[in-house]
């Protein structure tokens, strides 16, 4: 049979999801935090607050979400929904909500096959911070796929710029200064040349 502490912590949460669901955050994180103070390693319950704290969608949420999600990522290494909102969050601590969130749109879209879509929100990202040298990655990523490498080599600058270590970058930009110089079709079949070559 349950313990009385099983039964609390199943009820508590219970409850704290039934305040969620009725848009009462602050209700439900009363009760997440009832279950903690009682078993502070409990999974749903860190597992909610940190999704609370992310969906409040300002810095300090964010904060709160990291501090969340790494304990419950540290504490259960396979729960890949920890991890992944670790890392958003983190993104959104480094970057700024807006950026980070941003970028994640244009992910999404660029998954989903809206190239002009998805380079609109990573060009916001880069608005919101022009730091954020992911979002350059792939914003002339996809201005390379969409032939338009005048407009590639910008963004691939600032990458190399950023991260001159960085060999890939350092390629993607030849390829844009390549195309941007003799054409895209000329360009391509440049490394196209040199690949085969190499093989």
């Amino acid at each position: 049979d349950p313990s009385d502490r099983d039964l609390f912590v199943m009820t508590a949460n219970q409850l704290g999801f039934a305040r969620y669901l009725a848009g009462d955050a602050e209700g439900a994180s009363g009760f997440y935090q009832r279950v903690l103070e009682l078993v502070p390693d409990e999974q749903e319950a860190m597992r909610w607050l940190g999704r609370i704290a992310f969906e409040s969608g300002d810095e300090a949420g964010a904060l709160r979400a990291v501090e969340y999600f790494e304990r419950l990522s540290a504490l259960y290494p396979d729960d890949d929904s920890a991890v992944y909102y670790a890392r958003l969050s983190r993104d959104r601590v480094t970057f700024g909500v807006a950026a980070s969130d941003a970028f994640q749109r244009g992910l999404q879209l660029y998954e989903a096959g809206a190239l002009e879509d998805a380079l609109a929100d990573f060009r916001l990202a880069l608005v919101e911070n022009d730091d954020y040298v992911d979002a350059a990655v792939w914003a002339g990523r996809i201005e390379l796929e969409l032939g338009r490498p005048e407009r590639a080599v910008p963004y691939w600058s600032a990458v190399v710029a950023a991260r001159p270590d960085d060999a890939g970058a350092a390629w993607f930009l030849g390829v844009a200064q390549t195309q941007e110089r003799w054409g895209v079709e000329a360009g391509e079949h440049h490394y196209r040349g040199l690949a085969a070559y190499e093989n």
